[in-house]
């Protein structure tokens, strides 16, 4: 790793899924862009929450797929306006990009 990566902080990513596996194919995708990471993965809401109070992440990848994801962006937006939320889902998505970034989402992916 060349220095000037080294020297900066890493990326505190946290990933709103119940799959350990999904959180590590983000932080791999992420790591092999060149970014130190530093991954914390979490299926429950209040976790997620005081992650947020704490300001304990600087992006949320977010699965669309969850039951009460609408609610969950709701909150991720109320608790920091300026955190970039990437929805994701695993195949089809339930909403279209322009659908997800009105309920409050920075972008929408799918990982196939």
């Amino acid at each position: 790793m060349s220095a000037s990566l080294s020297s900066k902080p890493p990326i505190r990513v946290l990933v709103a899924d119940a799959s350990e596996e999904t959180a590590a194919r983000i932080d791999s995708v992420l790591r092999d862009a060149g970014f130190a990471t530093r991954m914390q993965q979490t299926d429950d809401a209040e976790a997620m929450a005081q992650s947020l109070a704490d300001n304990e992440c600087d992006i949320t990848f977010l699965n669309v797929e969850k039951a009460e994801v609408e609610h969950l962006l709701t909150r991720l937006r109320q608790a920091n306006r300026a955190l970039p939320i990437i929805a994701f889902c695993a195949d089809q998505p339930r909403w279209s990009t322009g659908e997800a970034m009105a309920l409050g989402a920075s972008d929408l992916v799918c990982m196939q």
